[in-house]
């Protein structure tokens, strides 16, 4: 399906239910930089991850980036069935999607990202200030080794100021 075949699809659907003011959902499925998966592997994944939300019936659209310095995966669906009824999203994330989460990791054998957070804060890396390279890099990680050595090392007086000084970093 070319973009607007796709586009006329989810705006058919939407309009099964009118009276819904969110008809569709974005997620977004982050591995960690050090983890290779085949593109195979990502649909699995994604397939899988909707069936285990409650959405494995729903039509969906799968996007991969690699623009961030790591590999994730953007879905965006519908909320709205086929007979025009909305699905209930409430407590999605907390419940449904966490638990699918958990096993996705498990079962391919992925980093698991409540443990990715608890090292993270642990490490005390030496902090690596170069240009930001967007797409090559953690872009947040990036930016906040910039701003944790240009703030407090740097003396400026306005925003114009602290813009140049980002600027050599590529912030």
């Amino acid at each position: 399906m070319n973009f607007h075949q796709k586009l006329k699809f989810f705006d058919k659907r939407s309009a099964l239910n009118q009276r819904t003011g969110k008809a569709g959902l974005h997620i977004s499925l982050n591995f960690d930089p050090s983890e290779r998966i085949s593109r195979e592997k990502l649909i699995q994944i994604a397939s899988e991850y909707m069936e285990e939300i409650g959405f494995g019936e729903q039509p969906y659209l799968l996007y991969e980036h690699r623009d961030a310095g790591h590999s994730h995966l953007h879905i965006v669906t519908t909320l709205i069935k086929e007979d025009g009824k909305r699905i209930d999203i409430h407590n999605l994330g907390r419940n449904a999607s966490e638990k699918a989460r958990k096993g996705i990791e498990v079962a391919y054998n992925l980093v698991k990202a409540s443990r990715k957070g608890q090292s993270a804060v642990h490490t005390n890396d030496p902090v690596n200030v170069q240009r930001v390279q967007y797409g090559k890099s953690e872009t947040k990680r990036s930016i906040t080794n910039v701003l944790d050595e240009v703030i407090p090392k740097f003396k400026y007086t306005s925003l114009a100021e602290l813009n140049a000084i980002l600027k050599q970093y590529n912030v």
